[in-house]
């Protein structure tokens, strides 16, 4: 069976360490990120150089990976994101524009709508017989719960990703096409942690894509792989 896998948002931790684990488990990897990988050591078996923000051209992106793959993806996940963070706590409004926002919407959701979109067209295209995954993870954090105003132009992203990535489980996961909103989260208050783990995420997200039936869309989990999900 040929298994294969594409990273929207591919960079030097979380994007690295899930290509080397889907690699070591026998997946064909392509990604995609604005710039081409760092070290050949992490290297994909294909790379595409684009920016999210240019939505309309994801379909085509896409395309090429999965020729470049042999065939459409069996799994993708997605790890863009974009924000602009406020010089001022107190003003935050006059420090970030309504060009930013639209900008960074379009990589934190209305690109990964149109990764969904042809990831279901897509692995209709590849049969049900076959028993490979079908799965979209997105890469996630708490804010969508929380009330930090200093990162609201993220947090925006993140809630409507959320909605849809709900949605998106809802309407497709009894049928084998499995989408899921991920976050690493601090290990005692479940708050937001700092910084990410890339060989955490990996192992988390290999978990994940080994299911056999949806489960919960939202999961969490913590450096000692302790998981939450509904």
């Amino acid at each position: 069976m040929t298994l294969r896998a594409l990273i929207l948002g591919s960079g030097s931790n979380v994007g690295a360490s899930i290509t080397k684990k889907l690699q070591s488990e026998g997946y064909t990897v392509a990604t995609l990120s604005r710039s081409p990988p760092s070290t050949s050591s992490t290297a994909s078996n294909h790379h595409i150089t684009a920016d999210l923000t240019a939505s309309t051209a994801l379909k085509s992106h896409i395309a090429s990976a999965a020729t470049a793959l042999g065939g459409f993806p069996n799994v993708i996940v997605y790890n863009a994101w974009a924000a602009t963070f406020p010089q001022n706590a107190d003003n935050w409004l006059a420090d970030i524009s309504p060009e930013a926002i639209s900008k960074e919407l379009a990589v934190n959701t209305v690109s990964l709508y149109a990764a969904a979109q042809a990831a279901v067209e897509g692995w209709e295209g590849l049969g049900r017989d076959d028993g490979a995954p079908r799965a979209l993870i997105y890469t996630g954090n708490p804010l969508p719960w929380m009330n930090v105003p200093t990162l609201v132009s993220l947090a925006m992203g993140k809630s409507a990703s959320a909605t849809l990535v709900e949605s998106l489980a809802a309407t497709y996961g009894a049928g084998g096409k499995r989408f899921y909103f991920t976050m690493q989260v601090e290990e005692k208050t479940g708050g937001i942690y700092n910084g990410i783990d890339g060989p955490i995420v990996a192992q988390v997200y290999w978990d994940l894509i080994q299911r056999k039936e949806q489960g919960g869309w939202k999961i969490s989990f913590d450096k000692k792989l302790k998981l939450w999900e509904s």
